[in-house]
């Protein structure tokens, strides 16, 4: 069955440490996931996840390929060139792994993800 990701409440999400401590430039992220799928060596996952608050991030070198998908809330993620891009719940976009910029959530934001960690 397929699982709906805006009707997962949030407190039925698991603790998250998703955003490395060393890139918040500001705010404190509560965060929470679940993953949705793995594959069977842990690579490749697809999961919901939720940030509650806003945050400033400085991402220095993204660890994995990941595509995402917003379902709630807005984010501005600028890339080192400085070319920003403002994204909104349906937006679809990918980080590249090694990815260097800024990510800026004024508030909650929920996404789905793909990731490649290989």
């Amino acid at each position: 069955m397929i699982e709906d990701a805006r009707r997962i409440a949030f407190e039925d999400l698991a603790p998250s440490a998703a955003i490395n401590p060393v890139w918040v430039a500001a705010g404190t992220p509560d965060e929470a996931s679940r993953v949705l799928h793995a594959s069977g060596d842990g690579k490749f996952i697809v999961q919901v996840w939720e940030c509650r608050s806003p945050v400033e991030l400085n991402v220095r070198d993204y660890p994995c390929d990941e595509f995402m998908t917003l379902i709630d809330g807005e984010v501005e993620v600028t890339d080192e060139q400085g070319e920003t891009q403002r994204l909104a719940p349906g937006d679809s976009f990918f980080l590249k792994k090694g990815h260097n910029g800024l990510w800026r959530q004024s508030g909650r934001l929920r996404k789905y993800s793909v990731c490649y960690l290989g």
